[in-house]
Order: C-alpha cells, then sequence, then structure tokens
C-alpha cells in the first residue's frame, strides 16, 4: 500500500519512571513511527516504550499481555499497532502505578495511548527515501563477572531488614528484589556472556537493537554517537539479561545483581550498535 512513514519523539508522563539511581526520572522519553496513506491518514503505528512490560504481580494467573496489551487496547482504533519494549532496563510502572490489577492496568495502557495519540498530532520527522537495510553482530562477547567478588549477602539482608521495619512498600519491594538478585548471581556466573547487536535502517530511519534489556542511558549514549538514530530497542535475537550503565555498578540493585556482565559492558555493546548503525548510514549515503 502506497504512503509514508513519520517518526515522533516525545516524554511519557506519569506512567513509568527510573527504579533508582540519585535523580529518579518521573517521566520516559518515547518514539512513535507512523505509517500514514497518501492523504495523510494514519495506517499503523509502531510505539517504542522503553518500560519493563508487567504491571501485574508475580502471582497473577490471567492470559495476559499486561502493559504491551493494554496500550494496544488503548489504541484500539488505530487500524494496527505494534508495542515494542525500548531501553527498559531500569524503567518500570513502579513510580506512578497505585497498585497491581487489572484495574490499574487498563489505567496506565489508556494514558500511555492516549499521550501516544498526542504525539502523533505533530508533524514529526518524514523519512526520506527507501529501501531497507540491516547488519547483525551475532554472539558479540561481553565480560563476564565471573571475576568480581560476591555479592555481600550479609549487607542486602540487613538493609531488607531495615526496610521491613519502617513498613515503606517500596522499601521494601527494592530490598527483597535485590536479594534476590544478589543470592542467584552467587550462585550463577555465565563465564561467557554473548549478546547480539543489530542495526536496521528503512530509508533515513535506523534503529538499534540490544537482545538484553538495556538501561535507558544505554540509548542516550547510542544518539550521542549516532544522532540519526532513533530510539534503541530491547528484547530481540535473544535475551541476555539486564544490560546496566557502567556507573549503575556503585548501586546495590536488583537489575545489577543479576546482570551477567561485568561493568563497562553496556557500553561495549553501545559502541558496537553505533559501529554496525554507522555502517548502514554510509551505505545509505552512497
Amino acid at each position: 500500500m502506497p504512503g509514508f512513514l513519520t517518526v515522533h519523539s516525545g516524554e511519557l508522563e506519569a506512567v513509568a519512571g527510573q527504579r533508582s539511581g540519585p535523580a529518579p526520572l518521573g517521566t520516559v522519553p518515547i518514539t512513535a513511527l507512523a505509517f500514514r496513506s497518501p492523504a495523510g491518514d494514519l495506517l499503523g503505528m509502531i510505539a517504542i516504550l522503553p518500560i519493563h512490560p508487567t504491571i501485574l504481580g508475580a502471582d497473577n494467573q490471567l492470559v495476559s499481555a499486561d502493559l504491551a496489551g493494554a496500550v494496544r487496547q488503548g489504541l484500539i482504533d488505530v487500524p494496527w499497532t505494534m508495542v515494542a519494549t525500548g531501553a527498559a532496563g531500569d524503567i518500570s510502572t513502579r513510580p506512578h502505578r497505585r497498585e497491581q490489577t487489572p484495574t490499574e492496568l487498563a489505567r496506565l495502557g489508556t494514558l500511555a495511548a492516549a499521550q501516544l495519540m498526542a504525539l502523533l498530532e505533530n508533524p514529526g520527522s518524514a523519512v526520506d527515501g527507501a529501501g531497507l537495510a540491516g547488519a547483525r553482530t551475532l554472539g558479540f562477547g561481553l565480560p563476564a563477572r565471573t571475576n568480581e567478588g560476591a555479592p555481600a549477602l550479609a549487607g542486602i539482608r540487613s538493609r531488607l531488614a531495615a526496610a521491613q521495619a519502617t513498613g515503606d512498600p517500596v522499601a521494601v519491594r527494592e530490598a527483597e528484589t535485590a536479594l534476590q538478585g544478589a543470592e542467584l548471581s552467587a550462585v550463577s556466573r555465565p563465564a561467557d556472556p554473548r549478546l547480539t547487536v543489530s542495526a536496521i535502517q528503512v530509508g533515513s530511519l535506523r534503529l538499534v537493537a540490544f537482545g538484553a534489556e538495556p538501561y535507558l542511558d544505554l540509548q542516550a549514549q547510542v544518539i550521542a554517537g549516532a544522532p540519526d538514530v532513533s530510539a534503541l530497542v530491547g528484547y530481540t535475537h535473544g535475551y541476555l539479561g539486564y544490560l546496566p550503565t557502567k556507573a549503575a555498578y556503585d548501586t546495590d540493585v536488583y537489575e545489577v545483581n543479576i546482570s551477567p556482565v561485568a561493568a563497562g559492558a553496556g557500553e561495549l555493546a553501545v559502541a558496537e550498535g553505533i559501529r554496525l548503525s554507522s555502517t548502514l548510514a554510509s551505505q545509505f549515503r552512497s
């Protein structure tokens, strides 16, 4: 079907934010790819949301697409939609959700969908040119954590006890998951973690993808090194695990404790993503 593609970038408010860090973000950047008819009518959309796509709790027994499904339901008037998970490693709905129920899932999904539709009201950036090109680095080796010391379980257990004494549910949850990650890491540390890094170009549109769950700041690093990249996508071509930034290894959180890779691995993946994307850009210009 003839038509054209536009790219829209903005901030998603009151749905998700960073789970930890010295100054956690309360909003997250989002990207929408809008497919339109020659007359400008919206034919379909790909939404790239850097949000851990779970709202329902671990005790949920419903068959559910969770957050991605709730957002698609909110976009039901769009002929077709796809929701992709972006750099969600340290991003979740935790800062904004009120509970972990289907009702809250519908509320947040509807809120996200409304903001995506509002984003499409702006002109966006038209994608120039045609043609599809892609590149992939299979089995990109990253440094393992096998040479690091074991997590300090006693200290994390003390932190959990202190959080339980305060009764703060957020602090308790963060301490519980930090302990879970440390305990799992102590007994299972892959000696040769490998990551699939990909880049894709459709006309002037470029995306980079990791077969992992990258921290949001890694997207900023990719775009700083390759400004024409619109977004970093996660969970593609396999799943290595969490991919934190180097700075995050100074924090005692689940995502860092459970990650199979050593500090600096995320930045190595960023460099490879920039290299692949820049190669595609050179081919497109030529």
